[in-house]
């Protein structure tokens, strides 16, 4: 499981709607079991500050559905107090987040569904931050997928345009990966 994890997060594209993967996949099954592995996207220009994270990971459930259920729905809850808890640790001020929302698109010939929720935050260095946290999942990797962007809250608009494209990139990715990891039928 936790390699097929590994794996698929090797396996994304390294340029994604011109963000760019140079780090290694990080590991974070080490530290966590069930917390799987991440892959950082960034754009070439560091002023505009746009970072996606992909992360791919169990949370030791090996049963997911790709639809949105109220497990999913608990687990984003679980990612949104995360984002509370950077404040309460003092490394954010001024978190705000907003109701989740399911949202389901269509890629490549194939259905996803997705649960999304913005959060708003000013960082140490008083810069106002947004992120957009994206959980969905895919069944035949048995594994979450969730995608974190952040980048300056100005740049709001520049950023949904790559969000969109981005989160179908990964999702159909990794979609792609599973079914090339199923064994032909013989017949």
């Amino acid at each position: 499981m936790v390699d097929v994890e590994r794996a698929a997060t090797e396996a994304l594209p390294d340029e994604i709607a011109g963000l760019k993967s140079t780090d290694p996949v990080a590991d974070r099954e080490q530290n966590q079991r069930g917390a799987g592995f991440t892959r950082v996207y960034r754009e070439d220009d560091a002023e505009n500050g746009f970072v996606a994270t992909v992360f791919v990971y169990n949370n030791r459930n090996f049963g997911v559905d790709e639809e949105i259920t109220p497990a999913v729905e608990s687990l984003m809850e679980k990612h949104l107090q995360e984002m509370q808890a950077l404040k309460d640790s003092g490394l954010y001020a001024d978190v705000k987040t907003e109701t989740p929302k399911v949202r389901t698109f269509r890629w490549g010939g194939v259905n996803y569904q997705v649960i999304e929720a913005d959060v708003r935050f000013t960082t140490r260095d008083d810069e106002e931050k947004q992120s957009l946290i994206v959980l969905g999942a895919n069944s035949e990797l048995m594994s979450f997928i969730r995608i974190r962007y952040t980048y300056p809250r100005s740049k709001q608009a520049r950023a949904r345009s790559k969000t969109t494209v981005f989160t179908r990139s990964v999702f159909h990715a990794a979609h792609k990966f599973a079914q090339a990891q199923k064994t032909p039928d013989v017949p």
